[in-house]
């Protein structure tokens, strides 16, 4: 179920953002913007609009069931594989990316010519977050892993991280 977590975090996720995002009229009240599609469309990236319209879309009436709710099984199941590995360890230490962090123009080149791809960069931290689970990040060289503990065990998670960094990993 974690391979499917990707698709199932960006469902909930979106539909927070669309949902909160709502309640605000552009930045007009803050000074930024006239409140019109034209000055939201200057505040928002390109990112953040995708993002709203699919939450927006999850939210819809006819796309909830099938979407939302969907979405939501497919957590569950992320959530008990989780509760799987934690019955054998008391925390996992996996990689933050599955590559380095691409230089600055090659991420605003890889953004502009395919933004659905800039996603795949989440693609192992979505599994603790979509379960709600405690997560310390650790450079390691020019990488760096992520340590996972179970829900509630935020202590074990910065004890292994403080471990990686005594152990001269970091």
């Amino acid at each position: 179920a974690v391979a499917a977590a990707r698709p199932a975090y960006y469902v909930p996720a979106s539909a927070g953002g669309a949902s909160n995002l709502a309640r605000y009229d552009g930045g007009v009240r803050y000074g930024a913007g006239d409140g019109t599609d034209e000055s939201r469309a200057e505040l928002l990236g390109t990112t953040v609009r995708e993002r709203v319209a699919a939450g927006a879309f999850a939210l819809e009436g006819g796309a909830y069931d099938e979407v939302f709710v969907n979405a939501q099984r497919i957590r569950q199941a992320v959530v008990e594989d989780f509760a799987a590995a934690f019955a054998v360890a008391d925390v996992l230490v996996v990689p933050t990316a599955a590559s380095p962090a691409p230089e600055r123009d090659a991420a605003l080149r890889q953004l502009r010519d395919d933004p659905v791809g800039v996603y795949a960069h989440d693609v192992l931290t979505v599994g603790p977050s979509l379960a709600g689970l405690p997560v310390v990040a650790v450079p390691v060289g020019e990488a760096s892993v992520q340590v996972v503990g179970a829900w509630g065990r935020e202590a074990d998670c910065v004890r292994a991280a403080l471990a990686i960094e005594a152990a001269g990993l970091s």
